[in-house]
């Protein structure tokens, strides 16, 4: 199962990302920010623990590779500017 996180790069949204991994049951996260660079320093955080919870790929990506998963988790704030 993919998992893509839009807003993942705050605390809330990295922390649901951080519980997905714990629970072992999600196969792809994918983390989306307006922040790219906060979005990928998130998912490398992340790629440290996947040895020893599962098999994961976790990553930053775009709203194109994010089309294939099965679920969308929008923690963007309501005061989050668009791009």
């Amino acid at each position: 199962m993919k998992v893509t996180i839009i807003g993942g790069g705050g605390r809330v949204g990295s922390n649901a990302a951080f519980a997905l991994q714990c629970a072992g049951i999600i196969a792809e996260i994918q983390i989306l920010d307006a922040n790219t660079d906060l979005a990928e320093g998130e998912a490398l955080d992340l790629l440290h623990g996947t040895s020893s919870v599962a098999d994961q790929k976790i990553y930053s990506g775009d709203y194109n590779r994010a089309r294939d998963s099965d679920i969308f988790y929008n923690n963007r704030g309501p005061t989050a500017k668009a791009r």
